[in-house]
């Protein structure tokens, strides 16, 4: 449970840090997927999330530790939620937009640890970017 709510609290500051340093949504994207392929290329493509290592395992199983891991992903998204909001997105879509980039980044960062490769998270990254780009275009 410590070691989920201490990883809720890192990937929270990074993506708010990144939150106010970029300009929009699919900025704050493309910086995340390049610092997330940086680590795990750092590590060998041995580290990934520690949040969804941790939950795959014990979740639903441990209450307590599902708790910090709905916890952590709820700063996450909200977050991304907000940036979202602030790029123009009604608040039902911005929320709805935040859990599909949550979810599709953590499935890159399963891919790219089996490809031992960046590309899974830097694709996953541009694609959503330019999908977000484009609504908020229309």
């Amino acid at each position: 449970m410590a070691a989920v709510e201490e990883a809720g609290r890192r990937v929270a500051a990074t993506v708010a840090k990144l939150a106010a340093e970029c300009g929009s949504t699919g900025e704050l994207l493309r910086a995340h997927a390049r610092l997330l392929a940086g680590w795990m290329q750092g590590s060998g493509f041995r580290n990934g999330c520690p949040i969804t290592t941790v939950l795959l395992e014990l979740a639903p199983r441990e209450r307590a530790v599902s708790e910090a891991g709905r916890k952590a992903y709820a700063a996450r998204l909200s977050i991304l939620r907000d940036k979202l909001v602030a790029d123009g997105f009604a608040r039902p879509r911005a929320e709805a937009l935040a859990v599909l980039c949550t979810s599709a980044l953590q499935g890159a960062l399963i891919q790219a640890r089996v490809e031992r490769s960046r590309r899974p998270i830097e694709v996953t990254a541009g694609e959503l970017a330019r999908l977000i780009e484009a609504e908020r275009m229309s």
